[in-house]
């Protein structure tokens, strides 16, 4: 008993000298962590995630299937998945997209750590699968992609304002 009692002493010892205590009135605080890195499936020509620096725990994910079709989510951390779903594209948009992507390959940036927004996205090429990286300042492929899903969505009758993270 006196064994039992000395390591109670020791657990108590321990959580008050690092802190671990806590009053009725405190609560603990899980924080979100960052939404790991984004992956085309196979059945994805292209998937996009960004999100807010600091990471504020909601991001936003967009992807192309091989059938055209378009999906474009928000996910919040603990609390789940909201979005627009799915719509399609024409043959010639994402033939347009394919194009686009070819001057992604090898375009990543440094992210300053000024940046508002992270950009990750990552795109079949070659039999291999492709992740670029960029802030809020998107290269002209990259925008372009964005306004062609847009443009989709309001066809669709699925307004989107102000969503696209590149500022150019």
């Amino acid at each position: 008993m006196k064994c039992l009692t000395n390591l109670f002493l020791l657990v108590i010892t321990v959580c008050i000298v690092s802190g671990c205590q806590r009053t009725a009135t405190q609560s603990y605080r899980r924080t979100p962590s960052t939404p790991n890195a984004v992956q085309a499936e196979e059945d994805e020509i292209f998937a996009i995630r960004w999100f807010g620096l600091p990471y504020s725990g909601a991001f936003y994910q967009l992807g192309l299937k091989t059938d055209n079709q378009i999906y474009f989510w928000r996910v919040i951390w603990e609390e789940g998945t909201h979005g627009q779903g799915y719509t399609q594209l024409t043959d010639t948009e994402v033939q347009e997209i394919r194009t686009l992507l070819a001057g992604l390959v090898n375009n990543s940036r440094v992210i300053p750590l000024e940046s508002n927004i992270s950009i990750k996205i990552s795109f079949h090429w070659n039999n291999a699968i492709r992740t670029e990286s960029f802030d809020e300042n998107c290269p002209s492929e990259l925008h372009r992609i964005f306004e062609i899903v847009e443009e989709a969505y309001v066809r669709d009758g699925r307004v989107r304002s102000k969503w696209i993270p590149c500022q150019n």
